[in-house]
C-alpha cells in the first residue's frame, strides 16, 4: 500500500493498481489521501505525510 497521487505526471503514481514486474500474483495498491474538501491531488513533503498516515490508521 502506498499514496494515490492524481496529478503525478510522467510516473505511474495515479495508478490505483499496478501489478508488479516479475510477479504474478503481486500489486502496489495506491489509496489517495484525504482532506476535508476531498481528495489531496498533489505530492507534498515526506515530512508532512505524518497527519495523513495518522488519520489512515484509525
Amino acid at each position: 500500500v502506498t499514496r494515490l497521487i492524481p496529478d503525478a505526471k510522467g510516473t505511474t503514481c495515479g495508478l490505483r493498481l499496478e501489478k508488479i514486474t516479475g510477479t504474478q500474483h503481486a500489486h502496489i495498491l495506491r489509496v489517495p489521501f484525504r482532506t476535508k474538501n476531498g481528495i489531496l491531488r498533489k505530492w507534498i513533503s515526506r515530512f508532512d505525510v505524518w497527519p495523513y498516515l495518522e488519520k489512515f490508521s484509525e
